[in-house]
C-alpha cells in the first residue's frame, strides 16, 4: 500500500508523512497528534506497503478488491485519524507477540498455491499441539453477540485453508478458531464458526483470480455490486477519488 502522505485537515493540502511528523516533533501541531504516535504510523505504513506489494493476502480479497489493487499500484494520501486504527491494533499484535506461550507460532505468514495463483496468510497465533488458531482483533466496540463479525469469520476460515495444505510446509490442522476482540474497555473472546474448505475455496478463487489478474495486466478491477454504499467506500478507502473518477468515466483501465 503506496501511502505516502496525510490529508492535512488543518493546513487543507496533502503533505508527505516525513512533513507530517516534523510538524508533530514541533509539538505545536494542532492535530495535537503525538510525535511518537506519528512516527509509528509511518513506520508501520512503510513496512508493510513494501510487504504486501503485488501480493494477494487473505485480508485483500475479502473487502474491494479496485480498493486493493489501487492502494498498492498509486499513491494515496490518508487522514491521521483512519491510520490510528491499525496503528493501535499493531500495539495489542506486538504485545501479544512479546507474551507469547510456550508451544505457540505467532505473526508467521503462510502461503498456499492453487494452479496460478498463491494466497498469502499471517497468522496471529497457532498452538499446533490443541489444533487451535487464535487471531486478535482491536475494535470500536467488542461484538454485542456471542459470535465474531462476518468478515473476520471469513478470514480465519481463510487462514483455516492456507494452513490445510500450505507451501513448503507440513500442514497445520485447525479444528478450533477463537477471535479475542480488544476495546478501550474490555476484551472478548469468541469461538469462530467452521466453514466448509470447498466452500472457502470457491471464493478465495473468484476474488484472488480478479486481484491477481489485475496485477499481471494493470487492468483495474470492477468495484462491489454495492458501490458506492459498500463500507469501505466512505472512511476506509484512501483512493476514493481515483475509483471514482474510473467509475463516472466508465473505464476499467
Amino acid at each position: 500500500m503506496p501511502l505516502v502522505g496525510i490529508q492535512c485537515t488543518h493546513k487543507r493540502k496533502n503533505v508527505s508523512l516525513d512533513e507530517c511528523l516534523a510538524c508533530a516533533q514541533t509539538q505545536k501541531n494542532p492535530c495535537k497528534y503525538a510525535a511518537e504516535v506519528v512516527e509509528g504510523i509511518k513506520f508501520f505504513a512503510e513496512s508493510e506497503a513494501e510487504k504486501r506489494k503485488g501480493m494477494v493476502s487473505a485480508t485483500s480479497i475479502l473487502g474491494c478488491v479496485r480498493n486493493t489493487f489501487l492502494c498498492q499500484t498509486n499513491d494515496y494520501y490518508s487522514p491521521l485519524d483512519s491510520l490510528y486504527w491499525a496503528f493501535r491494533g499493531q500495539i495489542f499484535h506486538l504485545l501479544c507477540e512479546k507474551f507469547k506461550q510456550e508451544g505457540t507460532t505467532t505473526e508467521k505468514r503462510f502461503y498456499r498455491t492453487v494452479g496460478k495463483l498463491k494466497i498469502s496468510g499471517k497468522m496471529d497465533t497457532i498452538y499446533p499441539a490443541t489444533k487451535l488458531l487464535r487471531d486478535w482483533k482491536t475494535t470500536k466496540m467488542v461484538p454485542r453477540r456471542d459470535i465474531p463479525y462476518g468478515n473476520h469469520v471469513e478470514q480465519c476460515n481463510i487462514y483455516r485453508w492456507i494452513l490445510a495444505k500450505p507451501d513448503n510446509t507440513e500442514p497445520v490442522p485447525i479444528e478450533k478458531i477463537l477471535v479475542t476482540y480488544f476495546d478501550m474497555n474490555c476484551t472478548k473472546t469468541l469461538e469462530c464458526p467452521i466453514m466448509d474448505l470447498d466452500e472457502v475455496e470457491k471464493k478465495i478463487l473468484i476474488n484472488g483470480s480478479l486481484l491477481q489478474h489485475a496485477f499481471e495486466t494493470g487492468e483495474v478491477p470492477d468495484v462491489v455490486e454495492q458501490y458506492p454504499t459498500f463500507w469501505q467506500c466512505s472512511k476506509y478507502c484512501g483512493v476514493a477519488k481515483q475509483c471514482s473518477k474510473i467509475w463516472k468515466m466508465g473505464q476499467t483501465k
